[in-house]
């Protein structure tokens, strides 16, 4: 069983790890995000920001891609810098997800 890559990160004042997905993963989470059948807990207003407050990433998407960070307690600008290193992490992901969205919006 291959190792998995995980790197610690500090934002602002919270500590936790970003992790590189598999390709398991990855296909999951896309598969999800082209299908809709993520987390439906929430509803309204509150599912709305956890799909568009980041742009290129769900806030679900983050808590797959990340360990120990309480998202409700993080400010946008913490939340943008931690997308920043999970893109550091895991390039392919976000390749992956932005040419599956092409797709998706073509069909």
């Amino acid at each position: 069983m291959p190792m998995e890559f995980k790197q610690d990160v500090t934002i602002g004042e919270q500590k936790g790890v970003v992790k590189e997905l598999s390709l398991a993963d990855i296909r999951k989470m896309m598969k999800e995000e082209v299908t809709q059948s993520g987390d439906d807990s929430l509803s309204g207003v509150d599912a709305v920001i956890e799909q568009l407050l980041i742009p290129g990433v769900t806030v679900p998407q983050l808590k797959v891609l990340t360990e120990g960070f309480n998202f409700d307690e993080m400010r946008p600008s913490e939340i943008h810098e931690l997308k920043r290193k999970c893109e550091e992490v895991n390039p392919d992901f976000f390749a992956i997800r932005e040419m599956v969205q092409a797709v998706a919006r073509e069909m």
